[in-house]
């Protein structure tokens, strides 16, 4: 299976381009892409969309959004956790609840709700960040 890109341009990201110019989120480091695109919904892969409002995050937590994603996604290829099925778990579970506050552009404890996904399935897949 090949990896969908999705690349984030300097128009679409016009408020922060020299930041996220080579922003790039693929199956293999964006636990949010994943759960969008690989639910059982087939009518919500627009929901997307959506993840460019994220682009008011610093470059420092987009790294680390990356790093942690990439890491947990490694662990569930490796434990045989990476199939539709749990991404659909995952997307009802943790992403649903992100994509309705952005689509109503509630921000308020956003970055944390990510966060606090990247620690649960962490804990989950027993994936240790020590802040790097």
């Amino acid at each position: 299976m090949s990896t969908p890109v999705i690349k984030h341009t300097s128009q679409e990201l016009s408020a922060y381009p020299s930041m996220w110019d080579q922003t790039t989120s693929t199956f293999d480091n964006c636990i949010l892409l994943n759960a969008i695109l690989r639910n059982r919904n087939l009518y919500d892969d627009d929901e997307v969309r959506y993840l460019r409002q994220l682009q008011q995050v610093d470059l420092i937590s987009v790294d680390e959004y990356y790093t942690r994603s990439e890491r947990i996604i490694n662990r569930m290829r490796q434990v045989g956790g990476d199939n539709d099925g749990v991404w659909d778990e995952i997307d009802r579970t943790y992403v649903s609840p992100i994509i309705e506050k952005l689509k109503v552009r509630n921000f308020k404890n956003l970055f944390s709700d990510i966060r606090n996904v990247l620690e649960q399935l962490e804990l989950k897949y027993e994936v240790v960040y020590n802040g790097n």
